[in-house]
């Protein structure tokens, strides 16, 4: 169905007053020259980045996105976004770059001859947490009044956490937290994981936090180490193609070429959980007592990715944490490696941090962890959770999203899909009855949303035969495996 921009943008306008190269980047949409402007608090963007465009319009309670292509030929440009009708279109029309100042050949109200100006942002991505009085009712419209504790050293039900995402100094998003917040659990039981202890003592103790920051919200000191220590990888590997990770033998020049890179390695790594991430260092369970290596070889089976390389892994066993060569750059051949953007090791980590929340580190409790259910399931959690976080949502390209999230989590999801006809029926009722009892999450989905992730959790609820809720014959609890 194609959407009439000026339908969308209706509620984003402020009364009419009168009165060459690549695009690659941000812009923020300043107006018509029709004299038509966004209203105070409305938010309208276009990003471009290779080919594709993305539209995106933002205000507190409404929220539309579109991807399109676009392409630039000299100082004209070519712009279409096919679920939009009218409006932000072209086709090799002239534009005017002056700057930071865009001017595209398109009224972006009207859809007829005009022209509509544009600022370049500089892209800077940040997320805080921040402290307000409760609304009145949640996100689904359910009266908060049933909250009795509020939060954690707050006045019962009086405060409440917010997750507000800034891009530069626009906020863009702002969505209400949890921490044992004004949400009712059993009203909300999709917001509850991220309530569940010791998180909300955690949550809590954030309020004024950058939880979330992206390259370009570095400061310059920072960005430049993180640019330098990813040339110092790439650089090295290209003049000592020997090392790491086809599993040669490592000596002479070839081990001080690799400590440099692991070294390098290492600094990204400190970078990104010190101040991309920075509330995993004192949020994410278990993660102090997990050792970090960085293997000189790929020693995982790889699973479905992208690149057909794992960049890293919890080995459980042995509570180590091994982030690869393909965490850090891809390879193109055997002797060809392109370094990965700054933003991509953090949305990478984030997924993992996930499974640090999880039952042995998200493989559960089965023996074939490449195979057991249950940290299929683990698996389909992460990508979801982690892919709905603000800096997957602002930070990363459609693009980036696309080969981070979607292209895993439709593999994950036909595995389960493969290997579920194979089990016995009393091992499917006791993994269902596992996902309804080990994370607040999985009972949602089960209960809320089935059909979500190509019907997994609708399999879940048929593998029961009880009366209660998705087929449930005992109440939460682990089941006893046969």
């Amino acid at each position: 169905m194609r959407i009439p921009v000026a339908t969308i943008l209706s509620a984003f306008l402020l009364a009419n007053t009168a009165g060459a190269g690549c695009l690659d980047g941000t812009w923020r949409w300043l107006g018509d020259s029709g004299g038509t402007k966004p209203k105070t608090g409305a938010v309208v963007l276009i990003r471009f980045f290779g080919t594709t465009a993305e539209f995106v319009a933002d205000q507190p309670g409404q929220h539309v996105e579109s991807s399109g292509t676009y392409g630039c030929n000299g100082d004209r440009v070519t712009l279409s976004f096919p679920d939009l009708e009218g409006g932000a279109d072209a086709r090799n029309a002239p534009f005017s770059l002056h700057g930071d100042q865009l001017l595209l050949p398109f009224a972006l109200m009207s859809g007829e001859k005009g022209t509509s100006q544009w600022r370049k942002l500089k892209g800077a991505v940040t997320t805080r947490i921040e402290t307000a009085d409760c609304p009145r009712k949640d996100e689904h419209g359910v009266p908060i009044m049933m909250c009795i504790k509020g939060l954690v050293g707050k006045s019962a039900g009086n405060q409440c956490l917010f997750s507000v995402t800034y891009l530069d100094d626009i906020p863009v998003d702002r969505s209400l937290g949890c921490a044992l917040s004004c949400l009712n659990p059993a009203l909300s039981p999709e917001r509850q994981w991220a309530c569940d202890a010791p998180d909300h003592t955690c949550y809590a103790g954030l309020s004024g936090q950058v939880v979330y920051r992206n390259a370009a919200a570095l400061p310059e000191g920072s960005r430049g180490d993180l640019l330098r220590a990813a040339s110092e990888i790439i650089e090295t590997l290209r003049s000592n193609p020997g090392i790491p990770g086809d599993g040669r033998p490592i000596a002479g020049a070839d081990l001080a070429a690799a400590n440099r890179i692991l070294s390098a390695k290492q600094a990204i790594v400190d970078i990104t959980l010190a101040e991309m991430i920075p509330y995993s260092a004192t949020c994410t369970p278990k993660r102090k007592e997990l050792r970090w290596e960085y293997p000189r070889k790929y020693s995982a089976v790889p699973q479905v990715e992208a690149s057909g390389e794992v960049p890293m892994q919890i080995y459980a066993p042995l509570k180590r944490f091994e982030i690869y060569g393909a965490a850090f750059y891809e390879r193109r051949d055997e002797r060809t490696r392109i370094a990965r953007p700054p933003d991509e090791l953090p949305a990478l980590l984030i997924h993992e941090l996930v499974h640090m929340r999880q039952e042995n580190f998200g493989y559960g409790d089965g023996a074939d962890r490449r195979l057991v259910p249950e940290q299929i399931l683990n698996e389909i959690m992460a990508y979801d959770v982690a892919s709905k976080t603000p800096f997957y949502r602002f930070a990363l390209s459609a693009s980036q999203r696309h080969d981070l999230v979607e292209t895993g989590l439709e593999a994950q999801i036909a595995i389960f899909k493969k290997v579920w006809p194979s089990l016995a029926s009393d091992v499917r009722e006791g993994v269902a009855k596992w996902a309804w009892s080990v994370d607040i999450w999985m009972r949602s989905r089960m209960l809320l949303q089935p059909t979500q992730h190509g019907g997994v959790w609708n399999l879940l609820c048929a593998a029961n035969e009880g009366g209660t809720l998705c087929g449930m014959s005992e109440g939460p609890g682990r089941p006893k495996r046969k």
